[in-house]
């Protein structure tokens, strides 16, 4: 006999939640289908990655990101690359990708997305559109290149 939770088959499902249905105003038990990847048609989704600063007084040139994803499905993704510069001013650069294939292979896959943007303090910033496809991001390397330092 198959494990099971509450009638509903372990395998498949993970435990029952309780929910407030904003329609009917009341209590729900639900489940997350763990077998079909998440694709929110409503909501798009976004992720911010924390600042980076890679040498003091030196100005970085950021050529380029690595970015390793489960393959569940097409998705569309928005990658921004946001730095300041010694003027104070805000440099962004925006690049759009499609990632995955129209039948998944649920591996793990690389994609290189380029970038050409020159500053401090960068940060990679990542969205999804709703209905954009599921997303899971396992890993991002930032590829750049930092002037040589000179003597006085």
């Amino acid at each position: 006999m198959p494990e099971s939770n509450g009638q509903v088959f372990a395998v498949n499902y993970g435990p029952l939640y309780p929910c407030l249905n904003l329609v009917t105003g009341l209590t729900e038990y639900r489940t997350f289908d763990v077998t079909v990847p998440f694709n929110d048609p409503v909501l798009g989704s976004s992720y911010s990655f924390k600042v980076e600063e890679v040498l003091v007084y030196r100005n970085p040139t950021f050529r380029s990101i690595i970015v390793t994803y489960l393959d569940v499905g097409i998705v569309n993704t928005v990658w921004t690359l946001t730095c300041s510069e010694d003027n104070q001013t805000v440099s962004t650069q925006v690049q759009t990708k499609q990632l995955g294939n129209a039948i998944p292979t649920y591996r793990l896959m690389a994609q290189r997305i380029d970038f050409v943007l020159t500053g401090q303090l960068i940060q990679l910033s990542v969205s999804r559109p709703p209905n954009g496809g599921p997303l899971a991001i396992a890993k991002v390397v930032i590829g750049l290149d930092v002037e040589k330092e000179t003597t006085l």
